[in-house]
């Protein structure tokens, strides 16, 4: 049961984050065939404005068992960089606390020339395990700095070319790429120190049902993960019976600030988890 709830935690994390997920590739899927994502400094579309706000509900067997919440908090400078802030903070309910107390906070710094990320901030509570994470990026030299604030401990590790974590990915996703159905689109992501990739087929155009019975065009996505690096990490090897047959599947606004409005993940012995957008604000 411990292990079961331990990889439902898990799953209520990573699908938080919208792309970042532990699931293995369809037969015949080779990272090395994976397209290079092209530059383009001259940003055409920026989704993004202080004081834009999302709010999620995450349900499982019916129930709602956790909430969160993404803020671009302000427009700062680090390390000579213009950059966006934002915080993703998530949250479980009552129900879920009883068996695994979740409360995370995630920060981003995104370039905001290019929507890679400078720095990400992991500040994690998921039962009894803690964890204060900093990650600074340097684009020129292609590496990422690892520092815990815990235990004190670091490491240099080599990043992609284009240095994405999970919350600026989604950014780059929505500002950079035309959402077109029948079109694959290649995501670099780092995480947890490791560099994957995330495949994106474009799969169809549906019309997804709001909570307050408006209906809204998106672009159904299934995306799948890859991990890139020569050792797999601890995290992948500890949950990947589990999941090897999950499933993720998000849904995106096809027009306006191309929010991502929904995602499901299916895992065997965990069942379907459902993430719904239930608010969002954007400052004009």
């Amino acid at each position: 049961m411990k292990r079961l709830v331990n990889i439902f935690a898990a799953l209520i994390l990573i699908s938080l984050v919208l792309f970042i997920g532990p699931t293995v590739p369809s037969s015949g899927f080779n990272a090395m065939n994976f397209t290079a994502p092209t530059l383009n400094h001259s940003l055409s579309f920026v989704p993004m404005a202080v004081g834009e706000h999302a709010q999620m509900a995450f349900r499982w067997l019916g129930m709602t068992v956790a909430y969160g919440e993404l803020t671009l908090t302000e427009r700062v400078q680090h390390r000579g960089r213009d950059a966006w802030h934002v915080v993703l903070n998530v949250k479980t309910t009552k129900f879920l606390d009883f068996l695994f107390p979740v409360r995370d906070e995630y920060h981003s710094y995104i370039d905001v020339e290019n929507l890679e990320s400078i720095r990400f901030e992991k500040i994690v509570q998921e039962g009894d395990y803690r964890a204060d994470e900093v990650v600074e990026y340097d684009r020129e030299k292609k590496l990422g700095h690892y520092f815990s604030r815990l235990n004190k401990s670091e490491k240099t590790f080599s990043t992609d070319s284009v240095i994405l974590d999970p919350i600026s990915a989604v950014y780059w996703f929505r500002s950079r790429i035309p959402l077109e159905v029948g079109k694959t689109i290649d995501v670099p992501i780092n995480y947890e120190e490791s560099n994957w990739r995330v495949r994106v087929p474009m799969v169809r155009q549906e019309e997804i049902q709001l909570e307050e019975n408006d209906s809204v065009s998106a672009i159904k996505m299934t995306p799948f993960i890859t991990n890139l690096d020569e050792h797999m990490h601890e995290w992948e090897k500890e949950h990947q019976e589990m999941l090897s047959g999950s499933k993720i599947t998000v849904w995106v606004e096809k027009s306006g600030n191309r929010i991502p409005l929904q995602v499901s993940v299916k895992v065997p012995l965990v069942g379907s988890v459902k993430i719904n957008v239930t608010e969002y604000n954007c400052p004009s």
